[in-house]
């Protein structure tokens, strides 16, 4: 995962006090990633194959962002931008909310990109893989169990790290 915080500007939306832009975690994934990590995409669609360079950027984001930023409204069609930048990117879908490094960790607010739709990204058929792998190993549950922290503060597995 490339996961970092990223600056983001949203129409309508105030960054907090002393910020000039509003700080969400990033995160570029596949097609397929919401379903291979099993995460449903509570409203809206999820990433597809015809998000690709030549189309409209699209982002989903997690549930928290969407109370977060638009609390009395639907965020579908909204759009934010990338602070600093012109890339932009039309919300399609809300993922349910998800912990990423260890299950104590508090919900963050989530932006996930569409590799497809980067320009020079290359796509890589390790999430297809790791699927099919992880359906043959019974790994869905690997994904889903707690890990509890290890030292340095982050749990790891090695049976998913690459996944």
């Amino acid at each position: 995962m490339g996961l970092r915080m990223t600056s983001w500007d949203i129409p309508g939306v105030e960054p907090p006090p002393g910020q000039e832009h509003i700080t969400i975690r990033y995160n570029v994934v596949s097609a397929s990633y919401f379903d291979v990590m099993g995460i449903p995409v509570v409203s809206g669609r999820p990433f597809t194959n015809e998000d690709r360079v030549e189309s409209e950027p699209v982002a989903i984001i997690s549930e928290i962002t969407a109370r977060r930023y638009w609390p009395d409204e639907t965020p579908l069609g909204r759009t934010i931008q990338r602070a600093g930048t012109e890339e932009s990117y039309r919300i399609v879908g809300v993922a349910q909310d998800t912990k990423v490094w260890w299950m104590g960790e508090t919900w963050l607010s989530t932006v996930w990109g569409d590799r497809g739709g980067l320009r020079g990204a290359r796509r890589r058929p390790w999430p297809y893989l790791c699927k099919e792998i992880g359906k043959e190993l019974g790994m869905s549950a690997v994904f889903q169990r707690p890990h509890p922290p290890q030292p340095g503060g982050y749990p790891h597995s090695s049976s998913t790290a690459d996944c």
